[in-house]
């Protein structure tokens, strides 16, 4: 049950996509995987989608927990446009239950449902953003889009492809595969999918089943998306050598071995504690997981570790030499030829969009100057005051 009535009025509120009526009189959603079935009044698990009367509507559409220019390697995406700085916007909720996620304060929130409370960002208004901050494209992240920005980027995915943007989802890959074909064919360019863990033992640490994701990983691999993917290593959960193994191979075997693989460092947020899953895996065990992926793909990188690694680069798998070097998350060197081939060998690079790379020293003072104004090129808005509302001409924003 809503905590607020539904105000139709509000530029947030939309009807919504993908649900059928039952021979009952209840709703059922068809958005995820979930497949809530509503009554009157009654929400979704994701919290975004509530049925008023005879419809289903949501009622995070533009409705913004989060508002940043960042890297594209934060995301982090290493052979889609790399170097590139992207304009990443979050909502509210998820449909999963991870129990130590990091962004639980926006994926554990009910979505703001009256006017003082909301941060609506129009279409329009954000493409004129993505232009004045210098964005190449727009990511649609932080928590689950698919349940809260679904309706919104299939407005904004258009729009985005008229100005030149690139158009990406950080997906945990639990929703309709129909959906997903309809993002792709309004021109959605990548997805980043976060793959838990190995099934059964992952299983009730997210709620949800790791089957789902595969399917949803092979769906995006047919239909031709740029697909770069992440696992956490989770002591005594995910950190096995037999876990990170059957991972890069079946990605290896069902998809293919140019994927590239994020092993990520694992460290307790949310409810982690609760559930006793504190203990944080060393660096040495990171690499380790890293070097036993490697055995099947070409492109494995690790993540949250503070030390210089072999992985921060991108190598040729044929000759091993250096083609874009990183200092951690950011480009300072791309050896590639311009169609994108190793210079050493010939080898042909999997690379989505145009590399830039960046002076090391322009990049830090402007990571510096972005404690001091929100006009910096690092920028971050994260707010519920109605007084920052980007809204579009009323003519735009009319809606049913």
């Amino acid at each position: 049950m809503p905590k607020a009535p539904l105000d139709l009025s509000l530029p947030t509120v939309r009807l919504a996509g993908y649900w059928i009526r039952l021979s009952d009189g209840r709703i059922k959603c068809q958005l995820c995987q979930r497949a809530c079935t509503l009554r009157s009044n009654q929400q979704g698990m994701c919290r975004n989608r509530v049925r008023k009367d005879d419809q289903l509507y949501v009622i995070t559409y533009g409705n913004l927990s989060i508002l940043e220019l960042k890297p594209i390697e934060n995301t982090p995406f290493y052979h889609f446009y790399p170097g590139s700085l992207s304009l990443a916007v979050g909502s509210w909720f998820c449909n999963l239950a991870c129990i130590w996620c990091q962004n639980h304060e926006i994926t554990r929130s009910d979505p703001p449902m009256n006017q003082d409370d909301i941060f609506y960002v129009g279409k329009k208004a954000l493409m004129r953003q993505a232009k004045i901050k210098g964005a190449t494209g727009i990511l649609f992240s932080y928590n689950e889009p698919s349940v809260s920005l679904f309706e919104y980027s299939r407005d904004v995915i258009p729009l985005a492809k008229k100005e030149g943007l690139y158009t990406g989802y950080v997906t945990n890959g639990y929703f309709s595969l129909d959906a997903l074909e309809e993002l792709v064919e309004l021109g959605l360019d990548a997805v980043h999918v976060d793959l838990k863990g190995c099934a059964p033992k992952i299983n009730p640490y997210m709620g949800g089943k790791m089957e789902v994701i595969w399917a949803f990983l092979r769906k995006a691999w047919d239909l031709d998306l740029h697909i770069e993917i992440s696992t956490l290593v989770i002591p005594e959960i995910t950190d096995s050598p037999r876990c990170i193994t059957d991972i890069a191979r079946r990605v290896s075997r069902e998809l293919d071995a140019s994927i590239p693989l994020h092993v990520l460092k694992y460290y307790p947020f949310f409810r982690a504690e609760l559930f006793g899953v504190t203990a944080v895996p060393s660096d040495e065990i990171i690499l380790r997981q890293a070097a036993l992926a490697r055995e099947y793909l070409n492109y494995v990188y690790v993540g949250n570790i503070e030390q210089r690694t072999i992985y921060d680069d991108t190598r040729c798998p044929r000759c091993d030499a250096i083609v874009i070097q990183r200092n951690k998350i950011t480009v300072t060197k791309n050896f590639l030829t311009r169609d994108h081939s190793c210079p050493n060998c010939g080898e042909k690079i999997p690379i989505t969009g145009n590399i830039t790379a960046r002076d090391q020293s322009f990049l830090y003072s402007i990571a510096i100057s972005d404690h001091a104004s929100r006009e910096d090129e690092y920028w971050v808005m994260k707010t519920r005051s109605p007084k920052r509302n980007l809204v579009d001409s009323k003519k735009e924003e009319q809606h049913s």
